[in-house]
């Protein structure tokens, strides 16, 4: 029988670490149904387009730490909405 901390511990451990990547922002983003209908054309075409994605990491604000977040990503969604609408 595996134990708690091989179950649970270990495993959320992981996904600590993964939630700080900007592939997982922009998945859990795109499966928020709140989620602006102004920034999802946006956030498709940087989770299909290499280049675009190549952009975003260089933009998307990190923490002092270097990691992402969800609401940095949102932060620059809107700086990309405002400069469409230019």
């Amino acid at each position: 029988m595996k134990t708690y901390r091989e179950l649970v511990l270990n495993t959320n451990k992981v996904l600590k670490e993964e939630s700080t990547k900007l592939g997982y922002c922009i998945k859990v983003l795109k499966g928020f149904d709140q989620l602006p209908k102004e920034f999802k054309p946006i956030l498709a075409k940087i989770d299909k387009d290499a280049e675009t994605y190549n952009k975003c990491i260089d933009n998307v604000r990190v923490s002092k730490s270097g990691k992402f977040t969800a609401f940095y990503l949102l932060q620059y969604l809107y700086k990309e909405y405002k400069s469409e609408a230019v």
